[in-house]
């Protein structure tokens, strides 16, 4: 049975879920940074919206993006704000899905908007996903819907499988166009 005190935790890290935010566009850095500064800002930004435990984002991995493509390179080893743009999107999305899809996600937006548009609507997109499935979450468990704590781990596990499945999907379907 879950218990009054899963409930009240569960709610609580669902309050602070549905608080945090994408920064906008016109949140990022005007000045161009460093890599080392780069670093210290997607961390600092990021730490919330990704697996405890997990490191997110090194040089690395910044590198590497580069080098795929999935990212612009710097200009003089500094990087502007669309850089910072890409790096959060990657974040984000390369927790569910693998950075050939991640690239393809990201490139398919950017045929139809700036990289402004693009990080924005991510923004939203985000929010909006969060709110959603904060809200599913709160009302299955106000509902009772799940005996065990176990139970509302595999709902919650397998909706995400769903998701991620028709996102495959789409990217394909998208990519026949």
């Amino acid at each position: 049975m879950i218990t009054y005190k899963q409930k009240k935790k569960f709610l609580e890290y669902a309050k602070k879920i549905s608080r945090q935010h994408i920064v906008s566009w016109n949140e990022l850095p005007e000045v161009d940074l460093y890599m080392d500064q780069v670093l210290i800002y997607i961390e600092s930004h990021m730490k919330d919206f990704v697996s405890k435990d997990t490191k997110f984002i090194t040089k690395s991995m910044v590198n590497n993006y580069v080098k795929q493509n999935i990212m612009p390179a710097p200009v003089n080893k500094k990087y502007a704000k669309k850089h910072l743009a890409y790096l959060i999107m990657i974040c984000i999305l390369k927790q569910i899905l693998p950075l050939p899809d991640v690239k393809k996600l990201i490139d398919q937006k950017l045929e139809k908007s700036s990289i402004e548009d693009t990080f924005n609507t991510f923004g939203k997109s985000y929010n909006k996903a969060v709110s959603s499935i904060v809200g599913l979450a709160k009302q299955s468990y106000r509902n009772s819907d799940f005996l065990e704590l176990e139970d509302f781990n595999f709902f919650m596990t397998i909706g995400a499988n769903s998701a991620k499945l028709i996102i495959e999907e789409l990217l394909l379907e998208n990519e026949k166009k």
